[in-house]
């Protein structure tokens, strides 16, 4: 085929196929068509006019007029997206994102071979108004192989977001680069263990933290030695895992003495020599005998049928295993099969319980708790004796109570007598005192949800009044002691319902009768008589014994243990709730 005259077709990927007579003008050839003669060992493709456009993947085709278009003379060419410019960052490199510390001093880099040199601006991804141009220092070099090169300096104040440098003179007209995008980071280095760390002593533990944003930091710990003095300790660093740029590093500490004990905390530098400095820690070593404590009360009464909790709490124990046991001979005491329920964790201190179903005659005993430790003898706690509690409910005349007036009645005026057996009321006045006693309350600002609206509003206080308040004093025992959740005002007292919803241990019947007492006109509500009456016929097992209240935090707080009983003569009166 020397000789001949043939086109080479060049075709861009995904685009059609041109077709073209072999008589076609010079003229009017496509751009990617060319005469050559395949003579020539190299055919070569001259494309006037380069634009970015013309990026991409090309098959070359030989076409001859007699032939047609030949196939099996089909290459790929590649031609590869090479822009007159490019913008660096400061690794000499195209790469993106760029990751820059704060307050740090950085690089942007421009670089052009075209010729004449163009005017080069860089621009900033603005999130409103789009690109628009970026001011910094600037320096203007050619380098050896003859390409012009800007450089934009960037320190103090940096900015994050995506760059690219824009041609405004270029021959082809307005031409851009490459895009980086700026990131800025945040270094800080944090602990990720709660303080304080109690350890028993002889053992070893770790103190762990983790680096974030900072590229190969070195990080220490330092420990508090005086005011405002730390010192590094010789300990390394463990590199434990690396999620993008969150670092897990851990310290290990052995054969731990008093000396251990104290204020810790982790250093890291970067790269860009910027320090991060954690919070503290504090490491204390657990007692070399540590205890467990019985919560509940001894005796513990409880309405025969009715289950209960008996808690305890362990001090300076990591992880115990808790057990109960009960005394079924003379010194001899056996576990029973209950399993220890882990309430609450505050400090070093842990509050555990255990449930026990509906109590029996069987049921009724001594029990304490008991922690078995390895190689120590096991920790005991005192002894707790279950008894049943009479079911039956006495409800005295309730028309004593209208002698005496009670203002602020609440859970924290109920004295709990006899082991738990009996509530007695106590602070309680004449009707003609009742007013001064509500000035002062109101003056102090506290509890004025215990309060009706009218003694708020109207300055009365009557029989009426009371209703309201015992209403309130039934939500706090059905709360297990909780406290009012507001101190009320003309709003809350709007909003009582929503305010006290239905304590999840008050059961639907005496909750009606507790929203009858909170009406807010004071002749609406029940009297002493009609609340007495609704009590009476109220179910047996929705009232719960006040020897079940315990000293846990966690319930029973609002009542008030009395050594010695207060005589009858003093106009004490009987709770008609429990």
């Amino acid at each position: 085929m020397s000789g001949s005259s043939v086109i080479l077709i060049w075709r861009k990927e995904k685009e059609p196929l041109i077709r073209h007579d072999s008589n076609l003008p010079e003229q009017k050839r496509g751009k990617y068509v060319s005469r050559i003669d395949l003579s020539l060992s190299l055919a070569l493709m001259d494309i006037s006019n380069v634009t970015f456009e013309d990026a991409g993947n090309y098959s070359c085709f030989v076409y001859q007029s007699l032939m047609g278009i030949t196939p099996t003379h089909t290459w790929a060419l590649s031609v590869q997206d090479s822009p007159k410019l490019r913008l660096l960052n400061s690794l000499s490199k195209a790469e993106s994102p760029f990751f820059v510390y704060p307050n740090t001093t950085y690089n942007l880099t421009c670089t052009s071979d075209a010729n004449p040199q163009p005017s080069v601006t860089l621009q900033r991804l603005e999130k409103d108004s789009g690109w628009g141009m970026c001011l910094g220092i600037l320096s203007i070099r050619k380098n050896e192989h003859g390409c012009v090169i800007w450089t934009y300096l960037f320190s103090g104040k940096n900015k994050a977001g995506m760059y690219r440098c824009l041609s405004l003179n270029s021959t082809d007209g307005h031409s851009t680069s490459n895009e980086i995008e700026v990131i800025i980071l945040n270094p800080s280095v944090e602990m990720l263990q709660m303080s304080p760390i109690r350890v028993p002593q002889g053992q070893q533990f770790n103190i762990s933290c983790r680096t974030i944003d900072m590229l190969s930091p070195e990080v220490n710990i330092q420990k508090l030695v005086n005011v405002n003095q730390w010192v590094n300790l010789v300990t390394e660093a463990y590199l434990v895992n690396i999620e993008g740029h969150v670092a897990t590093w851990y310290f290990r500490f052995s054969g731990v003495t008093d000396n251990t004990k104290g204020t810790y905390r982790c250093t890291a530098v970067s790269e860009s020599s910027s320090l991060a400095i954690s919070d503290t820690i504090e490491v204390k070593i657990l007692s070399i005998d540590p205890s467990i404590e019985m919560l509940t009360l001894s005796p513990l009464r409880v309405p025969e049928g009715q289950p209960f909790n008996i808690s305890c709490r362990t001090i300076d124990m990591l992880s115990p295993e808790v057990n109960i046991q009960k005394l079924v001979n003379f010194n001899q005491w056996v576990n029973i099969h209950s399993e220890a329920v882990l309430d609450k964790v505050e400090d070093r201190v842990s509050t555990w319980y255990f449930l026990f179903g509906s109590v029996t005659e069987e049921t009724q005993g001594k029990y304490r708790c008991i922690v078995v430790r390895e190689l120590s003898p096991p920790a005991k706690s005192d002894v707790v004796e279950v008894e049943i509690f009479s079911k039956a409910r006495t409800f005295p005349r309730m028309n004593v109570l209208v002698l005496w007036l009670h203002p602020g009645l609440c859970l924290e005026k109920i004295l709990v007598v006899d082991n738990g057996a009996v509530c007695k009321l106590y602070d309680f006045c004449l009707e003609s005192l009742a007013l001064k006693k509500v000035a002062t309350c109101k003056r102090k600002k506290k509890n004025l949800l215990f309060f009706a609206p009218e003694v708020i509003l109207q300055n009365s206080y009557t029989i009426e009044s009371e209703m309201w308040s015992i209403a309130i004093t039934f939500w706090e025992m059905f709360s297990f002691g909780n406290s009012v959740p507001v101190d009320g005002d003309g709003a809350d007292h709007m909003q009582i319902h929503e305010k006290l919803t239905r304590p999840s241990t008050c059961p639907g019947e005496i909750y009606g009768i507790m929203k009858r007492c909170w009406c807010l006109d004071p002749f609406s509500r029940p009297s002493l008589e009609d609340l007495e009456t609704s009590l009476r016929n109220t179910r047996d097992e929705y009232w719960p014994a006040v020897t079940c209240l315990e000293r846990n935090k966690a319930c029973g707080h609002g009542f008030k243990s009395l050594d010695t009983n207060v005589s009858s003569n003093e106009y004490h009166t009987y709770l008609p709730v429990l």
